[in-house]
């Protein structure tokens, strides 16, 4: 009866208690996704009241029912008669928000704590006789103790012995292993602090010592140096320079500053920049000018954060459909019933030679015993064992170990290109200037470059000054330090007599030292200060900066002064050529842009667009109430910033040795398309002496184009059916064709190459040319993944391997992640490599195999 409830939980609270609706539950049964059940019970609190400052409620009523399941809350609505997260109310304007900046009130604390629960994130660790127990339990080891009571009883003394010696050996290192897993995800968890909290009391607002995990939504803390943020926070003032290796697996410092008081509803997908994420380190601070300190609002605590949500998916992951365990089941149950046949057959024949009951009983169990491998579960946990130890030797991390299985049937092997295949730096090539529709002569050297060029290499970054270096995005690195210009913080200027007052608290540059640039005499033409700063986003593949000079009158210095007529700023973008192309005027793109930006593209070079706008507003608040979209507009283009990513020494032999284990090796990247076909060629990922074609948008549909031309005759035989234009594989090759199906199909040598914007078309018109396709080229995060489930989709067994922030989806999603980032960031993916190499992908197949 104990291994029935065990094995079917469901069972058990059937036979104990009665079905009745919700709202008179005292407990519910959860089924989750991967088919497990469990009894929760329901915490009543009476004589609740609701009020809607605490978030977002659906009818409490006077009391409060919730239950926890998998460390997350939920409370029972009466109107809806379900379960629901309750989630603060941080969806209001940053002017609302500014408003609870005096914290709350002591009975409010005390409700939002029963509400939210306390901010921890607790790694639950069974007890070794829970472990034990669960383990044993399992069906596999309840067969092997009945198999060897049998051989005892049949005098297998020595065999049956040394299987459950290798058992309890097994149990101990399983065991082991698996509480020394939890051990380590605690101490990575834990990040228990004392903070400064800001309570009201009447019209005061006071600040008193309380501990991190007694936090709630709404309070207000101050944020120090070196400070782990205990939770997900809303910034209300100053500016921090923090480390997201944890949550990320990049090690570049991310600016954050403060949300501006404008009318505008607060997102966190849209406000990142805003935000500081549970988990992450604070490495430098910039208070606003007049205050000590830097205050910060509490958005989510717990399992609710992001480094919450994080945690939770390493405890629950989401279930993976592996064909191991559906062949061994099917394996098992035919087994099953042989075994049962023959067990009848043999006792029938036992019983007419005469042999007595104990005989006939003995022989036949032992007939089950044999045709179903009880060592079967002793050799799988070994081998799972074996195989972490042996990763770890390797210097590789894992943290989803059902995946193992999968490593060895790799058949797709999914690639980043910059920081993955090719080398993490940039070297800065020149910079190709256009002017009034013409491209001028290309720059080697970044500090000849003048006027609104040269002011948009200085600013157009996201760069912060630690201890006299500069940190930030490796190419924004090597491009603001080639401009020869430096990098101030506001509170300088104090010490010369100047107060900038910039409402986002950002950066002074000039080309100066700092006293000559800001000489309250002599103002630099170079001085320029950051007013607001639009970050990079992947999905957008471009970044923006908000700027004002600081000579042209002292008067204009004062960025709150908002009684003149109009506010003069410029906006200075960098992104992807094609996306700043798009933005800028007609008459500011040279014609043969396609032209240079393809050349560019083929001899391997990263390339950047730049453009530039004069805005003028009527008042400074506009600048911060405007969209961005509509900031970003009739931009004019001034050029192109190329740069050299060289390939890593190890990538095109890592390629040939997966070719030749039968593994297709594809490219995802974020970069120009050309770009990684190019990469793609010296690497290997396209061999040698093959065409390539790349899918092109052409009035509503998707045509193809070969990338060499030169080697193509026009006297190509081409014939038209049912709406597409096919190639007869035994003439010459067209420039353009619009299903390359049967060039796949030939015995010719050809690749494909998709833009990220055209993976969605492809997937609703001609899913299946995906299959073959090796370069993608200008993708978003969300469009990696999708490619990545894809190929899954296809059956195929499908790695991933990267190392940014913008491959963290397709690493989780893909059978086998791979992520190059620093032991610190193991849990972005199931496997991380500590070495950061390519390297690692073989090494791990080969060591599951």
């Amino acid at each position: 009866l104990l291994l029935v409830t065990l094995w079917f939980p469901f069972l058990f609270t059937y036979c104990r208690k009665v079905k009745v609706p919700l709202n008179k539950a005292d407990s519910v049964l959860i089924k989750g996704l991967d088919n497990s059940w469990e009894e929760v019970k329901i915490q009543k609190i009476p004589n609740w009241t609701e009020e809607k400052t605490y978030g977002s409620f659906r009818n409490l009523e006077s009391d409060l029912n919730f239950i926890i399941y998998r460390n997350m809350r939920f409370i029972y609505s009466n109107r809806t008669n379900d379960f629901y997260r309750p989630e603060f109310n941080a969806c209001l304007t940053f002017n609302a928000l500014h408003d609870q900046s005096r914290g709350l009130i002591f009975e409010e604390r005390q409700k939002r704590t029963i509400l939210y629960g306390p901010n921890l994130i607790q790694i639950p660790i069974k007890s070794i006789p829970e472990m034990l127990i669960s383990e044993v339990g399992h069906p596999f080891y309840i067969f092997q103790l009945f198999s060897c009571t049998v051989w005892f009883l049949d005098n297998y003394f020595y065999y049956a012995g040394t299987i459950i010696l290798l058992s309890i050996i097994s149990l101990t290192w399983s065991i082991y292993f698996t509480r020394s897993n939890l051990f380590k995800l605690r101490d990575m968890v834990r990040d228990d602090c004392s903070v400064n909290l800001y309570g009201a009391r009447g019209s005061e607002t006071e600040q008193f010592i309380c501990h991190s995990s007694e936090l709630v939504p709404g309070d207000v803390i101050e944020v120090t140096t070196d400070m782990n943020i205990p939770c997900d926070l809303l910034l209300l003032s100053g500016q921090c320079v923090v480390n997201e290796s944890m949550l990320t697996g990049e090690s570049t410092p991310v600016i954050k500053s403060t949300i501006p008081r404008v009318d505008v509803a607060y997102s966190a997908s849209l406000h990142k920049r805003h935000t500081l994420f549970s988990g992450t380190r604070v490495i430098q601070l910039s208070p606003q000018q007049g205050t000590s300190c830097v205050r910060a609002l509490v958005i989510k605590t717990g399992f609710t954060t992001a480094k919450g949500h994080l945690f939770h998916s390493i405890l629950f992951p989401k279930p993976l459909k592996f064909d191991f365990d559906r062949d061994s089941t099917i394996f098992l149950l035919i087994m099953i019933f042989v075994a049962i046949v023959t067990c009848i057959y043999s006792a029938i024949d036992l019983d007419r030679y005469g042999f007595g009951a104990k005989v006939i009983a003995l022989k036949s169990l032992d007939i089950i015993t044999v045709t179903v491998p009880p060592a079967l579960p002793l050799v799988l946990t070994v081998s799972t064992s074996m195989a972490l130890s042996r990763l770890h030797s390797q210097r590789i991390l894992c943290t989803s170990p059902p995946r193992i299985n999968l490593a060895g049937k790799i058949t797709k092997a999914c690639f980043d290109k910059t920081g993955t295949l090719t080398e993490d730096y940039l070297t800065i090539s020149s910079v190709l200037p256009a002017h009034e529709g013409s491209f001028t002569e290309e720059l080697q050297n970044l500090a000849n470059a003048r006027g609104s060029l040269e002011k948009v290499l200085a600013t157009a970054h996201n760069l912060a000054k630690i201890s006299g270096d500069f940190v930030g995005h490796p190419v924004d690195v090597q491009m603001f330090k080639a401009t020869g210009w430096d990098l101030h913080r506001p509170y300088e200027a104090e010490t010369l007599g100047l107060n900038l007052q910039t409402t986002s608290h950002e950066s002074v540059l000039s080309k100066e030292t700092l006293s000559y640039a800001l000489h309250p005499q002599r103002i630099s033409t170079s001085a320029t200060r950051v007013l607001k700063r639009f970050e990079f986003e992947p999905a957008l593949q471009r970044m923006s900066v908000i700027v004002q000079s600081l000579h042209e009158s002292v008067d204009m210095i004062d960025f709150e002064d908002s009684s003149h007529d109009s506010f003069l700023a410029q906006l200075c973008v960098k992104g992807s050529p094609e996306v700043i192309r798009s933005l800028s005027t007609t008459d500011s793109i040279p014609s043969d842009f396609d032209e240079i930006l393809r050349n560019y593209s083929r001899e391997g070079f990263y390339v950047l667009g730049l453009a530039y706008k004069q805005i003028r507003a009527s008042s400074p608040t506009w600048l911060f109430s405007a969209d961005r979209m509509t900031l970003e507009t009739d931009l004019q283009f001034l050029g192109l910033l190329v740069l050299e990513n060289k390939l890593k020494p190890e990538s095109e032999s890592i390629i040939n040795q997966l070719h030749q284990a039968d593994i297709d090796a594809i490219m995802i990247t974020g970069d120009n398309l050309y770009t990684g076909i190019c990469v793609a060629r010296r690497c290997a990922i396209i061999p040698e002496n093959t065409s390539v074609y790349v899918a092109v948008e052409e009035q509503g549909r998707v045509v193809w184009e070969s990338l060499d031309i030169t080697t193509e005759v026009a006297s190509a035989e081409v014939t038209e059916g049912e709406g597409e234009i096919r190639v007869n594989p035994q003439t010459f090759l067209r420039s353009r064709i619009v299903d390359p199906t049967e060039l796949l199909e030939s015995e010719l040598n050809v690749e494909l190459a998709v833009p990220g914007k055209l993976v969605e078309p492809l997937l609703a018109n001609s899913p299946k040319i995906l299959e073959k396709v090796k370069v993608f080229g200008r993708t978003t995060p969300d469009q990696k993944t999708m490619i990545v489930e894809y190929l899954m989709s296809r059956g195929h067994m499908v790695s991933m391997c990267g190392d940014g922030t913008n491959d963290c989806g397709a690493l989780k999603a893909a059978h086998i992640g791979l992520a190059l980032s620093d032991a610190e960031a193991s849990i972005v993916a199931p496997f991380s490599s500590v070495s950061k190499t390519i390297a690692d992908i073989p090494r791990l197949i080969q060591k599951m195999r």
